[in-house]
């Protein structure tokens, strides 16, 4: 039995997710559909690439994902078929995949071939049902597999917010993602702060150019900010019982580093 996952920013008001399932189901009747999140905002990319990249790499092997954020939806954008870590994620080729490959360790990149998607014309507003999904029925239904489905390429889109700058003294990202608790987390990993091997070091982003590094908030007072690495093992600037975007302002995108401690 097939697992399959799905990602929209389509919400659950519409039909359009009920669609993806009834094109994946004829194919693959005894899949296991999972829904990862359709709440992601319209058309907000970079929403939909961090929630996707926290959780594809639990599910089983043979896993396929489909991830669909696609304000690109009709124009010559590639669609993807992936192959990381023995799981297949299906998806448009926009950067929704940035946060996922950062974590694989094989990867095999593939576009879809342009005769995979069901029967008749493809709409141009809906190739989460008529591409997407069918692609994602023909693997979790044993119809076909990634090679008859995809032809590989080389690369595909990584945009700049998945990047961080190093220096000697200092590591700069930014603010790639706000959670519900109002946690402000970045693209600063812990593996690459370790790897500077500083004995002792700081976040600063705004105004705040202090922020002590600690490991959890019960470390610090009630409504005092701190930095600390989360459940992605990437570095926040959060606020113990409290909402860190509410105090400081900050919103996604804006620049946070991390420097040695003088």
């Amino acid at each position: 039995m097939s697992t399959v996952t799905l990602l929209t920013d389509f919400g659950m008001a519409d039909a359009y997710v009920a669609e993806m399932k009834g094109v994946i189901l004829s194919l693959a009747a005894n899949a296991t559909l999972i829904d990862a999140s359709h709440d992601i905002p319209a058309h907000d990319i970079r929403a939909g690439a961090w929630v996707l990249g926290q959780y594809w790499s639990k599910y089983p092997t043979g896993t396929v994902h489909v991830a669909v954020v696609d304000p690109g939806v009709g124009t010559d954008r590639a669609a993807l078929l992936v192959e990381a870590d023995d799981q297949f994620i299906l998806a448009p080729d926009n950067g929704l995949l940035t946060w996922a490959l950062r974590e694989a360790r094989h990867v095999r990149l593939a576009v879809l071939k342009p005769d995979v998607h069901r029967p008749g014309e493809v709409s141009a507003t809906f190739h989460g049902r008529d591409v997407f999904a069918y692609a994602a029925g023909l693997l979790a239904g044993g119809r076909a597999n990634a090679g008859q489905l995809a032809d590989p390429v080389n690369e595909i889109t990584v945009p700049l917010w998945g990047m961080v700058q190093a220096a000697p003294d200092r590591i700069t990202g930014e603010i790639v993602h706000i959670d519900r608790f109002g946690n402000l987390i970045t693209n600063i990993s812990r593996h690459q702060v370790v790897e500077m091997k500083w004995r002792e070091y700081v976040a600063q982003t705004g105004l705040l150019t202090s922020i002590a590094v600690r490991r959890t908030y019960g470390e610090v007072a009630q409504g005092e900010l701190l930095a600390l690495y989360g459940a992605s093992d990437m570095l926040e600037i959060a606020v113990s019982a409290g909402s860190a975007a509410k105090q400081t302002g900050l919103t996604r995108g804006a620049a946070v580093t991390v420097r040695k401690r003088e």
